[in-house]
């Protein structure tokens, strides 16, 4: 009986341990993903990067954040719920361009708010939240939320992410997305 009772602790401590191990190990089914919100300005056309996020393999946020407390730096860990959702609604050839499902702002609609792009693997797209899939875009407002979120114990250094370069890759694929609506302001109440 006793046998049997050290038998059942060792065989569930191992299997403690490998689920354990196996959860840790979790990884994006891409080496790198890329989500930057930026604007558009000037003649000729300039790019300029407001947010820019790099997601490793690994599930590692780094966010090189310029909003209401100037230019800051921030790293998170995606949990493995969140990275297995990004993986499953990555699949497949041209998946980026499948949740592209509108191309024109419904009658009367006018869009406020910035441009995103987002790159992984080969694959790079610059959209518009209301053209996106629901699935899309449910996946995206979560990571939004990670990568604004602005918690001090999340504070880096520098990454010295290359944004010149960036908003070079941006401008190009924004010249081939004839879609992208034109952002309009908001009409003033009175």
């Amino acid at each position: 009986m006793k046998l049997l009772k050290l038998q059942i602790i060792v065989f569930l401590t191992i299997l403690s341990f490998n689920i354990l191990n196996a959860q840790q190990n979790l990884k994006l089914n891409f080496k790198r993903i890329e989500l930057i919100y930026y604007e558009t300005n000037g003649n000729p056309l300039k790019i300029n990067v407001s947010n820019y996020a790099q997601i490793n393999e690994y599930g590692i946020v780094t966010v090189h954040l310029n909003g209401n407390n100037g230019l800051k730096f921030y790293q998170y860990q995606l949990s493995n719920e969140f990275m297995s959702q990004i993986n499953s609604l990555m699949i497949g050839k041209d998946s980026l361009k499948k949740h592209l499902v509108k191309t024109k702002m419904d009658a009367g609609k006018h869009y406020t708010g910035s441009y995103n792009f987002i790159a992984f693997d080969n694959e790079e797209l610059c959209f518009v939240e209301p053209y996106m899939s629901k699935a899309f875009n449910l996946t995206f407002n979560q990571l939004e939320d990670i990568i604004l979120k602005q918690s001090e114990n999340a504070e880096i250094e520098n990454p010295k992410f290359k944004i010149k370069e960036i908003e070079k890759r941006v401008l190009i694929e924004h010249k081939k997305s004839n879609y992208l609506p034109k952002i309009e302001q908001s009409p003033s109440m009175k």
